[in-house]
């Protein structure tokens, strides 16, 4: 928890970072001086977040799930933008809902100092959540790895193509109403070509939304985007997109599923939801009266 705290700390104010909140800290040092002083074997390691309503990935998930549609072209494109460029610039937007990163805890700045020990190396393998590792942790290479995996391909590569990997993980889920297989595996999948032929095979472990087969949910979310996604998710670092080509994609994906003027203008001042599914998480449900029998005499 110290070093989520630190991290947090040092991108405060950044937009799509949950933050530590200042106002709950406080009340609670405030009423802290009242208490007296705990043994010294109690920990005091915690920390206050904002409050977000609208809940994290799975309760994002679950809300799909319950609509039983996916979400807008528009939504997805907007979410991906949130977490690779708009996240960089700390860019405000007005449209919601603003992506938050959060759950840092494990995380490891790898330095050349850090990748140049053998054991760090090795041990960064176990960063991370179950199922939600990366190739660069789990690789088969790893088999072939004597000491430092300085020569491999995938395994041990860490840059921020990890980074990346994650990140098309989530959209991967946003997109195919799932969580993230456990023991993955990669698949083979022919890139798509501008003339709609097929490129070169690559290994990926996001191949199942490709699938274009009724009643996947994902049948008509734009093809552009997944094929992104897919690309994101390629087990070689190397066959994961630049930098520079996503933001491109990105922005050409906004723009050409974006609703108009009109729409927007609507969306900004209300604080709506670009998509429907999110809706109002501070509207409160009105609860029905029910109507009470009179006894007949």
């Amino acid at each position: 928890m110290r070093l989520e705290k630190e991290i947090l700390l040092e991108f405060e104010g950044a937009m799509h970072v949950a933050q530590i909140s200042k106002t709950a800290e406080a009340l609670f040092e405030k009423a802290a001086r009242d208490l007296p002083e705990p043994p010294d074997d109690v920990t005091q390691n915690f920390m206050f977040l904002d409050y977000y309503p609208r809940g994290g990935l799975d309760k994002v998930l679950e809300k799909v799930a319950q609509a039983g549609q996916p979400l807008s072209d528009y939504t997805l494109w907007l979410m991906f933008d949130c977490f690779m460029i708009a996240d960089l610039d700390n860019a405000y937007h007005e449209t919601v809902p603003n992506l938050k990163l959060n759950d840092f805890g494990l995380c490891v700045e790898i330095t050349n100092a850090v990748a140049g020990k053998a054991k760090n190396m090795w041990d960064f393998r176990m960063r991370g959540k179950d199922g939600w590792l990366t190739p660069e942790q789990f690789s088969t290479e790893w088999d072939y790895v004597k000491s430092h995996p300085s020569g491999a391909r995938i395994a041990g590569q860490y840059t921020w193509k990890t980074n990346l990997w994650q990140l098309g993980q989530i959209m991967w889920c946003l997109i195919s109403h799932r969580v993230p297989p456990s023991g993955p595996l990669p698949e083979f999948v022919g890139l798509p070509l501008p003339d709609g032929g097929h490129g070169p095979v690559r290994w990926t472990h996001g191949k199942f939304i490709t699938r274009n087969a009724p009643p996947d949910v994902f049948t008509n979310t734009d093809f552009e985007l997944r094929n992104l996604v897919v690309r994101c998710m390629m087990d070689d670092p190397a066959d994961r997109p630049e930098m520079d080509e996503l933001e491109r994609i990105i922005t050409e994906g906004i723009q050409r599923h974006d609703p108009g003027p009109q729409q927007r203008q609507a969306l900004r001042p209300s604080g709506v939801a670009i998509d429907p599914i999110f809706g109002d998480p501070n509207k409160k449900k009105k609860k029905k009266k029910k109507k009470k029998k009179k006894k007949k005499s």
